[in-house]
């Protein structure tokens, strides 16, 4: 079992282990904290060293610099737009349009269409009989991919299913700079300074040490914030936000 233990920490698992005598803790463990009477007494590192049981407050982070759109400026407009899937009306005869300076909460019970109206800006869902009247971001062209390419979006449907089709492990560093690319995966030569601004978000979440771990062993919420800097990264002229504190 120990054994078991040590290879899934080895492995990226974080481990949490509690036990009446050191000799029954597995050997990944490198801190250690004890309680006596219903309180911390102390803490120890893997060599014996009595250690700080919390850690020292953080310094304010200061993001990287990000796009600013001039107020009043369209960026989305339906006109009765509607979405249907498999013969069932989920948005219908929606009329809203969205400028710069503002920014919406979309609010409604689950099954409402809050996803489908977030999908349907970012194009992953098209508007029944009036796609031709929607505008996304107008001043970007006509074509979807480089207006997508100005949107950063965060959902958990997309990082639910997020590099399928890619068909191996993506590290975080990988998921991150992709945003560059609104892909999944890296579809362009890579320069000096997407890499410093990769690693400029990485720093910014707390998580430049996940750099080169694959996405598959990290926590949900390490992940999330990965996905967060991904939709940031070139500097989108939206945020599109899918319950992103959900997890």
């Amino acid at each position: 079992l120990i054994r078991a233990i040590d290879i899934a920490a080895a492995n990226g698992t974080t481990i949490i282990c509690s036990a009446h005598r050191k000799e029954e803790l597995p050997s990944c463990v490198n801190k250690t904290l004890y309680i006596r009477d219903g309180k911390i007494d102390h803490c120890r590192d893997g060599e014996g060293r009595e250690v700080s049981c919390a850690s020292p407050r953080e310094l304010k982070r200061t993001p990287p610099e990000v796009n600013s759109i001039e107020p009043g400026r369209t960026l989305f407009k339906l006109s009765d737009a509607s979405v249907v899937f498999l013969g069932k009306t989920v948005l219908n005869n929606i009329d809203w349009e969205m400028t710069g300076g503002q920014s919406w909460a979309v609010l409604g019970r689950n099954g409402a269409g809050k996803s489908t109206l977030l999908r349907l800006l970012y194009g992953d869902a098209a508007a029944y009989a009036a796609e031709d009247e929607m505008k996304r971001l107008p001043e970007r062209g006509d074509n979807l991919r480089s207006v997508r390419g100005r949107m950063g979006m965060v959902s958990a449907s997309m990082q639910a299913s997020f590099g399928e089709a890619v068909g191996k492990p993506i590290p975080i560093f990988d998921v991150v700079i992709s945003g560059f690319f609104a892909s999944a995966g890296i579809l362009d030569e890579i320069s000096d300074e997407m890499r410093e601004k990769t690693w400029e978000w990485l720093r910014f979440f707390g998580i430049e040490e996940l750099a080169n771990r694959p996405m598959e062993q990290v926590s949900y919420g390490q992940l999330r914030k990965a996905f967060i800097a991904r939709a940031l990264i070139s500097g989108p002229d939206v945020l599109l936000l899918d319950e992103p504190l959900a997890g």
